[in-house]
């Protein structure tokens, strides 16, 4: 997967008009379910093309909110893709597989 840039858009606040906000995704720590976060960048009034708030996005220092697509997964979230494919398993038969028994 390659590695999220982060998107600007466009959104009315408030009274103040419409305002730009910096848009990415980032993994939920409870989950770990890919979600959609944005932080607001300025009025389009301040920046009035999508290149001038890009700028500001870099003077903020906005990419940092950005998930680095580097960092090994915890053995939390191994479990649980391993977990989740063996639930999914289905044999030529059309029958699940049965689960392993827990070790203690």
């Amino acid at each position: 997967m390659a590695k999220q840039q982060g998107w600007l858009r466009n959104k009315k606040k408030y009274a103040v008009g419409v305002t730009w906000l910096f848009c990415f995704q980032t993994a939920r720590q409870s989950d770990d379910k890919r979600v959609e976060n944005s932080k607001r960048v300025g009025l389009v009034a301040d920046f009035p093309t999508e290149s001038a708030a890009s700028m500001e996005v870099g003077r903020l220092g906005l990419q940092s909110h950005l998930d680095c697509s580097t960092v090994e997964p915890t053995f939390k979230q191994i479990r649980r893709r391993v977990t989740d494919s063996k639930s999914n398993c289905v044999e030529s038969s059309g029958k699940k597989e049965p689960r392993a028994l827990p070790t203690n």
